[in-house]
């Protein structure tokens, strides 16, 4: 897995979730190049902002690709609460960082699709689904919290591209800002970064290319 192409972040640094896409699709699709404007309309990417996930995931699931979401949060209330579902899980201060950085609205309209084409698994997922599915050929996007998994204090959602392990260790392309290829971080501090704030915070996306 080590060979998974590497993409940084771009310089406005709010394209690491359009990076990680852009290290799977290259990954499966050597062939193609996919620019970051075809990303960012891939994505229903809000100029200057953070990037929800739907919009990504139903395009790789409708586009040969088997997508499986694994996480507790219930997007059906987050359709028709917003925000005041997101501060019930995850409190005021993460949810202020979300509603500053992004399009709510808009990320509330992606999930009829989302619902409809994705494979979602209502669950709180850990590291052993990670390793499993890494396993069986998949590449793994997880949202974490870049400062805690610098080990710095605030909060900042990031997406970064799990692609190997080892007995301790995940093995992730983190897109940054700065952006460190192959970088290797402990179970223990991955954990932390993705649980954060709390347990429902963490979601991980397996894809890979389906047999055609």
């Amino acid at each position: 897995m080590t060979s998974v192409p590497f993409f940084s972040n771009t310089p406005d640094d709010t394209h690491c979730f359009q990076a990680s896409l852009k290290m799977v699709l290259k990954h499966f699709e050597p062939s193609k190049d996919y620019s970051w404007d075809d990303l960012d309309e891939i994505t229903h990417k809000p100029r200057d902002l953070w990037t929800w996930p739907m919009a990504g995931l139903t395009w790789l699931a409708t586009n040969g690709y088997t997508v499986i979401n694994v996480e507790s949060f219930d997007y059906a209330k987050f359709m028709a609460e917003g925000s005041v579902y997101m501060q019930e899980l995850w409190g005021r201060e993460v949810v202020a960082e979300q509603v500053k950085h992004s399009d709510i609205p808009m990320a509330q309209s992606d999930v009829p699709a989302f619902l409809e084409n994705v494979n979602i698994q209502n669950d709180i997922p850990n590291i052993h689904q990670i390793r499993s599915y890494l396993r069986d050929g998949y590449l793994v996007i997880c949202n974490v919290n870049a400062r805690k998994l610098n080990m710095k204090p605030g909060f900042v959602g990031h997406s970064v591209l799990v692609i190997g392990e080892d007995e301790d260790n995940l093995l992730i392309h983190d897109p940054g800002l700065p952006p460190l290829e192959n970088r290797k971080v402990i179970d223990s501090l991955f954990e932390q970064a993705w649980a954060d704030p709390n347990d429902s915070a963490k979601s991980l996306a397996a894809i890979k290319r389906a047999k055609q």
